[in-house]
């Protein structure tokens, strides 16, 4: 429960997930939040 409360919050601070496709849907899936994708991802960096 704590990896999965604390990887939420590095995710949301802008940090990204650096596996494979497969790997990051899978992981995604298991901290059930939506798999970013490269649009997401360059609006997020813009901030």
């Amino acid at each position: 429960m704590y990896n999965k409360y604390y990887t939420r919050k590095l995710l949301e601070r802008g940090y990204v997930l650096a596996g494979s496709q497969g790997e990051n849907s899978l992981a995604a899936s298991a901290l059930g939040i939506p798999l970013p994708t490269p649009q997401t991802m360059s609006l997020d960096r813009s901030r």
